[in-house]
């Protein structure tokens, strides 16, 4: 039997991007948390999810920052969220 209460999502980069606004979704209470790998969480703000957005979506990029952009899901949450984002950033020492 499956435990409802313990159901979470994780994603990788295009991934994370989908686990973020599905946990993060205003209707969506079936997850207990969210993970994710270099999510891509603000693509309203990036020229290329300004044009896939406008492209694909009846409301364009409207529409994107009420659905399809974390960062600006997360702004509108008042309750407390249980995400883990995990990301390298490129300018890092160890990297070079």
């Amino acid at each position: 039997m499956q435990d409802l209460t313990r159901v979470s999502i994780f994603g990788h980069s295009m991934g994370g991007h989908g686990a973020l606004t599905t946990y993060l979704a205003p209707k969506a209470k079936q997850y207990r948390s969210a993970s994710a790998f270099a999510p891509i969480s603000n693509p309203i703000n990036a020229p290329w999810g300004q044009k896939a957005f406008a492209g694909y979506l009846q409301g364009g990029i409207g529409e994107a920052k009420l659905q399809y952009d974390a960062t600006e899901l997360i702004s509108k949450h008042s309750e407390p969220v249980h995400i883990l984002v995990d990301y390298v950033r490129r300018d890092c020492p160890s990297e070079k």
